[in-house]
């Protein structure tokens, strides 16, 4: 498998940094910025992505289009990013001169127009499409100067007509139209003492509602309506084209002023006096909401103080943020509270309506908090929350679906591969988090923390079932467990010991001395039935011994130097240890020699300082690798530490086969904005690199300048921890920026042709298949690699085809047909139809994939969840269905005995009244009994045979039984 098939698909441990958040248009995918790159989550299937391009600098503001398609981010330095949603690809990428990092962006509603603001400016765009092709596509249409401060929030109105703009360190509150009316002028007011938070417009009109940070809501009512506004003309004279900055005070003086001169001059002027009459303007009517909040909550009546907010217009609401976590919903424009919760403790920085107002999307920046609440049902949709601090160390269950990470914060989050998101954190530690590990059967997991304990955990019932401690009080450095489960294996910091424990009773076994520094990192060998135990420390040695045997003698092997990490192979034919000097060595444990050795601190390259001038000489200097992991297959060397790369070496030849780069967020580096990219080079900024000085003196005739003196600047982004998966089909690193993790998935890419042409487009596949072509257009839907396109055409196949398309099939467009339909099957209805399918493939094709067990494996996995899914959603509708109609057959019953009893009585009472002749003083018995026995007769004359044969069946069955049992063969009979 080639190395460059991985590709990054999702971002774990890092759910949220800054920025605003943004709803699709149908409500159901949130995308959010998570550092420089950017986070899809998909609320409706419970899965989340990652875009697999990053930017240079941290995502401050997004920009999505009312179609859904394009998506605008803009960085911290200002460049703008164009996205494809259609297709996960980077269209464009521009520098505006629209601020350094404070912009802020909104499109228009029409999608003609892309609005950006910056410092006391706003720039109109004509939006980006689909068709936009060329090196801008982004026209500048408009600009609005003269904006007090720099603009925090700008919305649209319902015609992409207006504009309105507001700054948090301004007051005031400006109103900008992109077309020129005779009646209207862009004009700025303010009715507020502190900075405007946020400002919307009300569904089809154009009043205004803004909101400051001490919470003074007011609504700004348009004094005209849209249709009552004439553009301007050329008879228009250009001084009444500028914008009129007046009170009402200048406004009525201007007035009487010019009144005067025309009964002075007795010259009737009514141009000037209707244009001043047909000027629009907004009159601010405050919200009291305030009040009804101060009513319900005394303690904090005068002290609201609001972080964010949104208005969803369909439904006229808003919600604030106010600070110490506190949601408030309030309906406008009544101003009438509806919920107040304090939904976190972290101060809210963001807030989203979705399109339908029963979704509030919220992130916290302060501790990296996502939350999805619906307010009609008070409950959470998606709550996810990252660690607090740098990721420690991570590992892969044995079936490759979860992965546990520990941090410095003293978590243990357990994390889904499938849909990246956090079922569980297990917080019983209370101090850093340094080795985590599955057991082999992947149902519990094994941590080890500097707080002197060794925890087990139940991942089935998420308890804590096992703590194990040392005979004195120790940190551990990490933990081990061995193939069987049995035993529990941990190097001590301080004391520099081995503790084993069992892992069953729980019981200490002994403790293994030998190292005379600190211990590194510990590993049992993986094989099978083999007790071997490895260990690494700062003493410069590794020691390999049996740690069930007693008397055993550790084995010594002398490195380098200093130990910083530890992998055995899967088949426990051979260790690699990585050291402090940046080495990695290769060694047999068997033979108890070293096979090879590679040098890897010209691999890593480090280099990116934070501000500091650095030498040549100090770019590689602490330069280490801290991490090391075996592929599945045992050929490739995952590696990474002290560096902004991940080297991977391959294990036979002792070679690097890739080096992957960690991120180029520069904003992790603090660098400063103004650098560029050439001026970028391996050794760091070529602005910070110390140039050589020809008069340098010879060495130690210069002085030595003190440590105390010299300013360290080390480099921040590196990577803690790095793991391959069982099936060889991921792998991870906890770096600076969370959990990366890559895999070779074809849905990692939503657009990733194989074998494209310019006749490989969506119309020609239309095209055949419209012609009955099915493997024809099965084929270039494979090689296009759209999966909503493919979809679509596997659905349009007849099952009566499926042989013949199967059988001309290649062996690679099967693998990729294959792995389509594994992902389908957990999210399509269609679930038997595209079975027989996979089945068809498997039973066409098994000889050719028998080979490549690495392949198959995810894919039957995958095939095997989604049939035991279905099957088990399947069983519960027949159970629920099966209840329903035993419910229904006996409300049906008891109704028709019901309605039979008052057919009696009604048919009884006729009888007595036309029987008026009869003589009152017959027994009451005799003249019942015979209206009983007539209706009787009339009921049976008039029922047909089945319904003799039902109250038949009814009579029975209530005399059994209240409960009504339906036969199995009835009931499917029924179906």
């Amino acid at each position: 498998m080639s190395i460059s098939q991985f590709k990054l698909t999702n971002v774990l441990g890092t759910v949220y940094n800054q920025g605003n958040l943004m709803y699709t248009s149908d409500g159901r995918t949130l995308i959010a910025p998570v550092g420089n790159k950017i986070g899809i989550y998909d609320l409706k299937h419970s899965k989340t992505r990652t875009l697999c391009f990053d930017s240079s600098h941290n995502y401050k503001s997004l920009g999505l289009s009312p179609n859904g398609r394009i998506l605008v981010a803009v960085n911290e330095i200002g460049l703008t990013h164009c996205i494809s949603l259609a297709t996960n690809s980077l269209l464009h990428s521009m520098k505006l001169s629209v601020g350094d990092g404070s912009s802020v962006l909104k499109f228009s509603p029409d999608g003609n127009y892309l609005a950006i603001g910056g410092p006391k400016m706003v720039k109109v765009f004509r939006a980006p499409s689909d068709a936009s092709v060329g090196v801008a596509p982004m026209d500048l249409e408009r600009v609005f100067p003269n904006v007090p401060g720099n603009v925090t929030t700008i919305d649209w109105s319902w015609d992409s007509v207006l504009l309105v703009v507001t700054s948090s360190d301004s007051p005031m509150v400006s109103v900008f139209s992109m077309f020129k009316f005779a009646n209207f002028r862009n004009s700025c007011f303010t009715g507020h003492k502190l900075g405007v938070v946020g400002v919307f417009f009300e569904d089809m009109e154009y009043n205004i509602i803004s909101v400051c940070k001490g919470g003074i809501m007011t609504r700004w009512i348009c004094s005209d309506e849209p249709e009552e506004w004439e553009r301007e003309t050329e008879s228009i004279r250009l001084n009444q084209e500028k914008t009129e900055w007046v009170s009402k005070d200048e406004e009525s003086e201007s007035g009487s002023r010019k009144k005067s001169k025309r009964k002075k001059n007795n010259v009737p002027n009514v141009e000037e006096e209707d244009t001043t009459k047909q000027l629009s303007r907004f009159n601010a009517f405050p919200i009291d909401w305030r009040q009804l909040e101060s009513q319900k909550d005394t303690k904090r009546s005068g002290n609201i103080r609001v972080k964010c907010l949104d208005l969803n217009r369909r439904r006229s609401l808003a919600v604030l943020g106010l600070e110490g976590g506190v949601l408030t919903l309030l309906e406008l424009p009544s101003g009438t509270l509806i919920q107040e919760i304090n939904i976190m403790q972290q101060e809210i920085t963001t807030l989203s309506f979705s399109p339908e107002g029963d979704w509030i999307a919220m992130g916290s920046s302060v501790g990296g908090l996502l939350v999805v609440w619906e307010w009609t049902s008070e409950s959470f949709v998606l709550k996810q929350q990252g660690h607090m601090d740098n990721i420690q160390c991570l590992d892969f269950s044995p079936d490759g679906r979860w992965i546990v990470t520990g941090a410095h914060d003293g978590k243990v989050k357990l994390w889904e591969t499938q849909n990246g998101f956090a079922s569980h954190t297990f917080s019983e530690h209370t101090s850093t988090v340094t080795g985590v590990v599955f057991m082999q059967r992947g149902k519990a997991l094994v941590s080890s923390s500097l707080d002197g304990t060794v925890r087990a955990f139940d991942i089935m019932r998420y308890r804590n079932f096992r703590t194990f401690l040392a005979s004195r009080p120790a940190q551990f450095s990490g933990v081990s467990v061995d193939s069987s489960g049995s035993y529990v294996a941990s190097g001590s910091i301080d004391d520099f010991k081995i503790f084993v424990w069992h892992v069953q009773s729980g019981r200490f076994l002994m403790e293994i001395s030998g190292h005379s520094g600190p211990i590194a990192d510990i590993r049992f060998n993986p094989q099978r039935g083999s007790s071997m135990l490895a260990s690494i420390s700062w003493d410069k040695t590794l020691h390999i011994v049996d740690c069930l045997e007693s008397d055993s003698t550790p084995q010594v092997i002398p490195l380098e130097a200093e130990a910083t990490a530890l992998a055995f192979r899967p088949d426990g034919k051979e260790i690699v240890v990585a050291t402090l000097n940046g080495s990695i060595s290769f060694i047999n444990p068997d033979e108890l020699q070293v096979t090879g050795t590679v040098n890897g601190r010209f691999h890593m390259a480090s280099s990116q300082g934070k501000g500091g001038g650095r030498s040549v000489d100090k770019s590689f200097e602490d330069t280490a690798f801290q991490t090391l992991s075996y592929s599945a297959d045992g050929n490739l060397v995952l590696a990474g530490g002290k560096s902004p790369y991940l080297c991977i070496y391959d294990s036979e030849f002792q070679v690097i086969v890739h080096k992957q780069e960690i991120t180029q967020n520069r904003s992790l580096n603090r660098q400063p904005g103004g650098w560029t990219v050439k001026q970028q080079t391996e050794f760091g900024v070529i602005d910070m690199i110390q140039s050589r000085n020809d008069n340098e003196k010879l060495p130690g005739t210069k002085r030595r300048i003190p440590k105390s003196d010299a300013v360290s600047h080390p480099d921040i982004i590196q990577a803690y921890a790095t793991k391959f998966s069982p099936g060889g089909r991921m792998w991870a690193a906890a770096t600076t920026e969370g959990v990366q993790l890559y895999t070779t998935d074809s849905t990692a890419s939503f657009f990733n042709p194989i074998d494209g042409t310019r006749k490989i487009t969506p119309q020609a596949i239309s095209e055949d298949l419209s012609n009955q072509h099915y493997d024809a257009a099965l084929f270039m839907a494979l090689k296009l690699n759209i999966p909503a396109t493919t979809t679509m055409v596997l659905e349009k196949i007849p099952v009566s085809f499926h042989s013949a398309v199967v059988m001309s099939m290649t062996t690679p467009l099967v693998k990729l047909c294959l792995q389509h339909l594994a992902s389908l099957l957990n999210e399509s209805s269609h679930v038997m139809f595209h079975m027989l399918l996979t089945r068809e493939l498997l039973r066409v094709h098994m000889k050719s994939l028998e080979g490549d067990k690495e392949f198959m494996r995810p894919i039957i996995s995958n095939v095997q969840k989604a049939a035991n899914t279905r099957l088990k959603e399947s069983g519960e509708t027949i159970e629920g269905n099966k209840y329903q109609m035993e419910v229904h057959l006996m409300l049906q019953k008891r109704l028709k005995l019901a309605g039979s009893g008052e057919q009696r009585k009604l048919k009884t009472n006729a009888v007595e009244q036309n029987d008026d002749g009869r003589k009152r003083n017959e027994s009451n018995d005799s003249n019942d009994e015979n209206a009983e026995i007539k209706v009787e007769e009339d009921s049976i004359s008039n029922c047909s045979v089945e319904d003799e044969e039902n109250e038949v069946e009814l009579v029975a069955d209530l005399n059994k039984s209240d409960k009504v049992e339906v036969k199995e063969g009835s009931f499917k009979e029924y179906l």
